[in-house]
């Protein structure tokens, strides 16, 4: 919905209207909801455990994506730069490689 309302969002070719995005949304909550309901009240032993999976699925998501969100930095300070961290000089004698020396 947010995209389809976007100003830079092209309008031609094939539009679906806003009702379908909305209407597939509430659908997708009432099966959802329908579903927790019913493992939760069905009485027999691991019913509710897809529920349960699907919850811990969600939560992990959803503290990855706050860890992205708010853990953001310089893309050039995440680089793993072998260069800044070790001192790479030829061995004397070795012909034209190179090779990791630890100072």
């Amino acid at each position: 919905m947010i995209l389809k309302r976007r100003p830079s969002e092209p309008s031609d070719g094939f539009d679906v209207p806003l009702l379908v995005p909305i209407l597939g949304a509430i659908v997708c909550a009432l099966l959802i909801g329908v579903r927790v309901q019913a493992a939760f009240i069905d009485p027999k032993p691991g019913a509710a455990v897809a529920p349960l999976i699907a919850l811990a699925i969600f939560a992990l998501s959803f503290v990855l994506y706050r860890l992205m969100k708010y853990g953001k930095r310089d893309p050039e300070s995440l680089k793993l730069n072998c260069w800044e961290r070790a001192e790479w000089r030829a061995v004397p004698g070795s012909e034209g490689g190179a090779s990791r020396s630890q100072s």
